[in-house]
């Protein structure tokens, strides 16, 4: 019964997340809207040396990894080994299967490709932009 419960709570969980894709966006609007609702995160530094946001979200950690001018050009969530069904239940009733571990969203102005990895108990979703953009020359006429 346990087990069940904590499903259906990953799965409302991460519905919740989705609307929360700050992919392309300024580090400013990302931390202006996480201040807005009182979250509370840090700030990391990856392996390629890119810095990203993190927070924890119940039993998962999300992290916003941005580019050496602020925007963000990935980000991840982190969670357990167990969420990892229901997420592809719900990746595969949300968006459109390309691949294996890959859906494709569109979101009225872009394509976003989610992907998913299991890993050392884990579970790992990372969301991309599909565009090939290039945000240093973002605001440059």
């Amino acid at each position: 019964m346990k087990k069940g419960i904590m499903i259906i709570l990953l799965v409302i969980s991460i519905n919740q997340l989705y609307a929360q894709n700050f992919v392309t966006d300024s580090k400013d609007f990302v931390t202006g809207h996480l201040d807005s609702l009182g979250v509370n995160y840090n700030f990391r530094t990856n392996a390629e040396g890119l810095e990203y946001l993190c927070f924890q979200d119940g039993v998962f950690e999300i992290q916003y990894v941005f580019n050496k001018i602020g925007y963000c050009i990935y980000y991840r969530i982190i969670c357990p080994e167990a969420g990892y069904e229901p997420m592809i239940k719900s990746l595969n009733d949300s968006f459109e299967r390309i691949s294996e571990n890959q859906w494709k969203e569109f979101d009225g102005r872009e394509y976003f490709i989610w992907s998913t990895e299991v890993k050392n108990d884990s579970c790992f979703i990372t969301v991309q932009t599909q565009i090939e953009f290039d945000l240093d020359q973002r605001g440059k006429k």
